[in-house]
């Protein structure tokens, strides 16, 4: 739900044919920006996976293609234009505004393979604020949460009929609250552009969908926001947040420091708010060890009241996702029956979710001498597991992340899976996984000790059909050597590499039926799907 920086590089590399990268280079040379300057050019992240732009961009009905949008100043526009402007592939341009670029593409609607369209479009804010100054994640996530939960307040509590984006910027009372958060929190006086309006209204009319009739007096973030500042919705408690309310009693109670890994809501919308505090107090407050089954079954307690109070319309969180482009937005309501959290300890239930592949490239990457990441896929390659460094900037090196994505709508992430959960999870399964990055290699020399016991690993793997390769035929051998390279050049990347390929080493020798429901647990656990978390809904 943001607009992320985007260099010429990684747009050259989105595309996957040599004709359409040529074109794509072309485009950046005569914009005249360095192909590792990621200033210059913004894409809304529902048009990427990871760190590519996804295409073909099917459009909501998948009969057809929609533009992909990139934003840039006037003077890259005019750039492009004057290239351009006499050349076949150019669609429709205005000085100074905006220009198309179309790039050939092989898929077929009917009789039709229509070209896909690149707009490069002028904005002068680039996600900058009054002062010049870029607007920070953090920020930017307030502003769209508060933004939904504002349309979402004018809809239940004003009636307000919300049938389009211009509707919301039509309705001065619902438009001018907008640019207040938008002046508050990140120091835009514009308010919100046409993109994140869609948003809001896909996300209102989605949930309206859902919850029928709902009567909600409250409409929370909690009172804290980016930037130091505090603001509430109008009309809601300012000085009874049930955001900060939940978020302390969870940690109070059960030492869950981190709310979201118990319970991922953005958002609350709220009726009868005191009743259900004073169920709360009254039944689940604990004061004895935090990991006892004591604690798990007070925090039961607690998740069965707010599924009492979900299925009444009285208490609802809603995590929000990122839209995917060429999908309308749904609602899923996750956690709110005891059939649905039975479910995923259900043997049969896990089948869905079985193990479908993985690999680990050693190819060489355009900024590195292999790729930086390992993929595991299950659901019929419907969801994967991206496991990588926690942070790929830092070169003392960091450890593992495990990020899931669903297909088709690949902009909304499924959500990290928690890093000590997940090591709890292999220990569930026999597995001994050593999470310490100083366990593994940081140097050539180091990994020159144990290349052999990385060769058997990887040959291991390759019998198990993980791949290591993307274009050029890799042994395992050919692998390891390009992985002690890399030692010599990027180490926190090799250092990376070897965990990743000690946690697949681990997982791929369980047993094929323990392997389809560890990957389930694991969809569960980046899901936050099941025992031990809290009722929400879900928008993306």
């Amino acid at each position: 739900m943001a607009w992320v920086n985007l260099s010429p590089l990684r747009f050259v590399q989105s595309f996957k044919t040599k004709k359409n990268k040529e074109t794509a280079a072309s485009v950046m040379k005569v914009a005249g920006v360095e192909q590792m300057d990621s200033s210059k050019f913004k894409i809304d992240d529902s048009f990427m996976n990871g760190e590519f732009i996804v295409m073909p961009n099917f459009n909501a009905r998948r009969n057809g293609l929609s533009n992909i949008v990139i934003k840039t100043g006037s003077a890259t526009v005019n750039k492009i234009i004057a290239a351009y402007k006499n050349k076949p592939n150019i669609g429709n341009y205005q000085s100074g505004q905006y220009v198309e670029i179309e790039f050939a593409q092989n898929y077929r609607f009917g009789s039709r393979k229509p070209a896909q369209v690149i707009k490069f479009v002028q904005t002068s804010k680039l996600n900058v604020n009054a002062a010049g100054q870029k607007v920070s994640a953090a920020a930017m996530t307030a502003m769209a949460e508060l933004g939904v939960l504002w349309v979402m307040r004018q809809a239940i509590q004003r009636n307000k009929n919300f049938n389009s984006a211009d509707d919301i910027k039509n309705d001065k009372e619902t438009w001018n609250e907008l640019v207040k958060i938008w002046t508050l929190i990140g120091k835009v006086p514009d308010g919100p552009d046409d993109s994140w309006l869609d948003t809001f209204y896909q996300s209102n009319r989605a949930f309206l969908r859902a919850i029928s009739s709902p009567s909600f007096t409250e409409f929370n973030r909690g009172k804290y926001h980016a930037n130091n500042t505090t603001y509430t919705i109008p009309g809601s408690d300012s000085n009874d947040s049930f955001m900060e309310y939940i978020s302390d009693f969870v940690n109070t109670n059960y030492g869950i420091s981190k709310k979201d890994n118990w319970n991922p809501a953005d958002i609350w919308l709220i009726k009868n708010k005191d009743k259900w505090k004073q169920q709360i107090e009254a039944s689940c407050k604990y004061d004895g060890p935090k990991s006892s089954p004591s604690a798990m079954a007070n925090l039961e307690q607690l998740n069965s009241i707010l599924r009492s109070a979900y299925n009444s319309h009285e208490i609802i969180g809603v995590s929000l996702k990122k839209i995917t482009k060429g999908y309308d937005m749904i609602y899923v309501a996750v956690n709110t029956t005891e059939k649905f959290v039975a479910d995923r300890s259900d043997t049969e239930f896990k089948k869905q979710f079985a193990y479908s592949g993985a690999h680990s490239y050693f190819d060489e990457a355009k900024d590195g001498p292999i790729t930086q990441d390992t993929v595991i896929w299950c659901a019929d390659d419907k969801i994967s597991f991206q496991v990588k460094a926690n942070s790929s900037s830092d070169k003392s090196g960091s450890g593992l992340k495990y990020e899931g994505t669903e297909r088709p709508r690949t902009g909304a992430r499924l959500g990290k899976a928690t890093v000590s959960l997940v090591v709890d999870l292999m220990d569930d399964y026999g597995l001994d996984f050593d999470t310490n990055k100083n366990s593994y290699p940081f140097s050539p020399e180091e990994f020159a000790s144990k290349k052999e016991d990385y060769v058997k690993k990887l040959k291991f793997l390759s019998t198990k059909g993980v791949t290591l390769y993307k274009t050029s035929r890799l042994t395992p051998e050919q692998a390891a050597d390009r992985l002690e390279y890399t030692f010599q050049v990027q180490p926190w990347v090799a250092n990376s590499k070897c965990q990743q390929i000690t946690w697949l080493d681990k997982v791929m020798h369980l047993k094929p039926d323990d392997l389809n429901n560890f990957l389930a647990d694991m969809v569960f656990l980046s899901k936050k799907e099941g025992k031990g978390y809290g009722p929400f809904g879900k928008i993306y």
